[in-house]
């Protein structure tokens, strides 16, 4: 969050929040896809860990779930995005 987004938040000013999950659909596409929803605008990008239960999601997050459902690349692979 820059400073600008930590004072809209302060004074209850909506944010335009997006959610990824890591991953999906491909795991060279993540990194291109959160530079997309920063280059759209988004305040604040929620980066998912995919797990195999996602039952308290909605069905968008369960699908790309169970396409990339292992955990364990989701740490190391997305380490490896950003280094």
């Amino acid at each position: 969050m820059s400073p600008q987004d930590s004072d809209n938040f302060v004074q209850g000013m909506p944010a335009f929040v997006t959610f990824v999950t890591a991953g999906y659909p491909t795991a060279d596409a993540t990194v291109p896809i959160m530079l997309a929803m920063q280059a759209g605008g988004a305040d604040i990008i929620e980066l998912g860990m995919p797990f195999s239960d996602p039952i308290a999601d909605g069905p968008s997050i369960q699908e790309s779930n169970t396409v990339r459902p292992s955990t364990l690349w989701a740490l190391h692979g997305l380490y490896a995005c950003f280094l």
